[in-house]
């Protein structure tokens, strides 16, 4: 990494231009990966523990949580995975740039479960777009959550996003959040999705073919 960062804290060169990929790789091609709203670590040291070859970044937006994320990796000593305190929603929108992850974490998000707050629910369609761009051709995202509204909400708005397609997810290693235990405890239903980027080429050749 070419940045100012830390071993275990990731500090862009710049909050006003987009990160190159090169500011995050540890070597060329390098598979990366955000936690989003990675809380206290647990699920991005899992994470990095059980992909060694893809680097992390988990991006949180409080303080507190971010520092105990970053001793956590210190702690670990864990190699391919630092913090990003940072508003989440600038991050997607204005810092990573266009092709760069291969895929996009979202566990168990604040539900914001009355109606008349649904639209501060981080997933929308505008936030979905964003991730489109920031995604590679066939990168994923996943979403996990014990709430069946935000599913549900998720579900029809990743259908109907013209670069999304959903796919099955239950092949996918998900570590159990401290949340997540919590749930269970309580007998909640887990949900979780995955939408896979299309490749953009393939629809490319498609349409040339139609047009030929």
């Amino acid at each position: 990494m070419k940045n100012q960062s830390s071993q275990f804290e990731f500090i862009p060169k710049n909050y006003f231009q987009k990160i190159q990929r090169k500011e995050i790789e540890q070597y060329p091609n390098q598979a990366i990966a955000i936690d989003f709203g990675c809380g206290e670590g647990d699920s991005l040291i899992a994470f990095s523990k059980e992909f060694p070859k893809t680097y992390f970044i988990g991006i949180e937006k409080l303080l507190g949580r971010a520092r105990k994320t970053k001793r956590k990796l210190q702690n670990e000593k864990i190699s391919n995975a630092s913090i990003f305190r940072i508003d989440g929603e600038y991050a997607l929108s204005w810092l990573f740039a266009d092709k760069s992850i291969h895929r996009i974490y979202l566990l168990f998000p604040d539900p914001w479960q009355k109606r008349k707050h649904n639209k501060n629910r981080l997933l929308r369609p505008e936030i979905l777009n964003q991730i489109s761009r920031i995604l590679k051709n066939k990168g994923d995202f996943i979403l996990k959550t014990d709430d069946l509204s935000y599913f549900q909400q998720a579900e029809k708005i990743c259908s109907k996003h013209k670069n999304f397609i959903l796919v099955p997810s239950e092949e996918i290693y998900l570590p159990t959040t401290q949340f997540e235990k919590t749930w269970k405890k309580q007998s909640k239903v887990i949900y979780q999705l995955r939408a896979q980027k299309k490749d953009e080429s393939e629809n490319s050749n498609y349409l040339r073919k139609r047009l030929s």
